[in-house]
C-alpha cells in the first residue's frame, strides 16, 4: 500500500482494473435496460405487397407491439404501387410506438397491390370466338390497337370477366368491345378496340404449273390466308383441284381461282372432231375442225368442214363435240 500526500490510499493496479470492468458492465446494463423499456429497434419494409384494400403498420414495420397495429392508408388499385415518404413513415412509427426514425430523410416504402392480371393475349382469346362467328372463316387473327391492354382485378376476387358488348364492321373487320370485370366492391368496365382478320385455309400449289399440266394431290399444300385477300372465285376445296389441268401458268403459294383450271385438254386447236347433233330423238353427225382447245364440258367454236359454218359446241370427249339445236352461232 502507498499513502498519498493527504493520507489517502491509492488503489492497487488490480483493484483499478476491477473498478473499470464494473463500470463497463453497469453501463451495458443501463443500455440494455433502456432498450428493453422502449422496445427493440424496428426495421422498415421498403417493398411490400398487400392483397386487401388497406395498408397497416405491420405491413411496413417489424416488431409492432401487440395491440398497436393500426390502419395507415388505403391500398392502391390492383396492380398499382403506392409510395410512402420518410415523413409519413416517421408519423406512422410514432403513432404505433415503433422505435424507428429516418436517418437520411429519403427513406421510402413502396406498397404494391396484388392483382389477377388479364393481358392482351387473354383478351384476344376471349374475343376470337364471337368475332369468328360474325366474320366467318376457318380461323381469325385479332389485333388490339393497344398491345399493352390489360385488366387488373383484386387478387382475392374470382377472375370472372365477361364480354359485355361487341360491335364489328364486317367490311373492314374493325371492332370495339366492352369487358366487365370485378373491382373492389363492384365491377369495372374496360373498352378495347382493334381489327380482326378472318382466315381461310386454302389449297395452294407447291410448284409452278404450266398451261395444260395436270394437278394431283401431291402437288398441293394448305395455307392460311386472310379472307379479305382472297379473290371471290378462289378455290377452297382441294377436291376441286385434283385431276384438273392448268388453263394458264399458276404460281406456287397463291390461291387458285376457278378460271385458272379446268378439265384436262382433250381437244386442241386444229383437231378434226366429230360433231354430233341432237334434235329431239334424232342424232346426226358431221365432221368439223376445232377452232379452240378445251376439256370436257368446255364450249368451243367448231367449223363444219362441209359447210364451213362455225358453230358453238360442247366438248363431250376426245375428238367429240355436241351441238344443240337453238344454241348454234353460225358465220360464213
Amino acid at each position: 500500500m502507498m499513502t498519498g500526500a493527504r493520507g489517502l490510499t491509492a488503489p492497487a493496479p488490480m483493484e483499478e482494473k476491477m473498478l473499470k470492468t464494473t463500470r463497463t458492465l453497469m453501463t451495458a446494463a443501463l443500455v440494455i435496460a433502456a432498450t428493453a423499456s422502449t422496445g427493440a429497434l424496428a426495421a422498415l419494409r421498403t417493398s411490400v405487397t398487400v392483397d386487401g384494400q388497406d395498408i397497416y403498420a405491420t405491413d411496413l414495420f417489424t416488431d409492432v407491439a401487440v395491440g398497436k397495429d393500426r390502419l395507415v392508408a388505403r391500398s392502391p388499385e390492383p396492380g398499382k404501387t403506392l409510395t410512402l415518404d420518410a415523413g409519413t413513415l416517421r408519423r406512422v412509427a410514432a403513432a404505433t410506438g415503433v422505435d424507428w426514425k429516418p436517418t437520411t430523410g429519403f427513406e421510402l416504402a413502396e406498397v404494391t397491390r396484388a392483382s389477377t392480371h388479364l393481358g392482351a393475349s387473354d383478351i384476344v382469346r376471349m374475343l376470337q370466338p364471337e368475332l369468328l362467328s360474325q366474320l366467318g372463316g376457318n380461323d381469325i387473327d385479332v389485333r388490339l390497337d393497344d398491345p399493352g391492354a390489360g385488366i387488373d382485378m383484386p387478387s382475392l376476387a374470382a377472375p370472372d370477366v365477361k364480354l359485355q358488348d361487341l360491335r364489328v364492321t364486317s367490311t373492314s373487320g374493325r371492332f370495339s368491345a366492352r369487358l366487365r370485370a370485378p373491382a373492389d366492391g363492384g365491377v369495372q368496365y374496360v373498352d378495347v378496340t382493334g381489327q380482326a382478320f378472318p382466315i381461310q385455309v386454302v389449297p395452294v400449289l407447291i410448284e409452278r404449273k404450266l398451261k395444260g399440266q395436270e394437278i394431283s394431290a401431291s402437288d398441293l399444300a394448305f395455307q392460311q390466308m386472310p379472307v379479305g385477300r382472297l379473290p371471290d372465285n378462289a378455290i377452297s376445296d382441294a377436291d376441286q383441284l385434283i385431276g384438273m389441268a392448268a388453263r394458264r401458268t399458276i404460281n406456287p403459294g397463291q390461291p387458285v381461282v376457278s378460271s385458272a383450271v379446268g378439265l384436262p385438254i382433250v381437244i386442241t386447236r386444229g383437231d378434226l372432231v366429230t360433231m354430233r347433233y341432237k334434235l329431239g330423238g334424232l342424232v346426226l353427225s358431221a365432221r368439223g375442225k376445232a377452232m379452240e382447245e378445251g376439256g370436257v364440258g368446255d364450249v368451243i367454236e367448231v367449223s363444219n368442214t362441209d359447210s364451213k359454218r362455225v358453230l358453238q359446241a360442247v366438248i363431250a370427249g376426245p375428238q367429240l363435240v355436241e351441238v344443240y339445236a337453238g344454241t348454234n352461232v353460225a358465220s360464213n
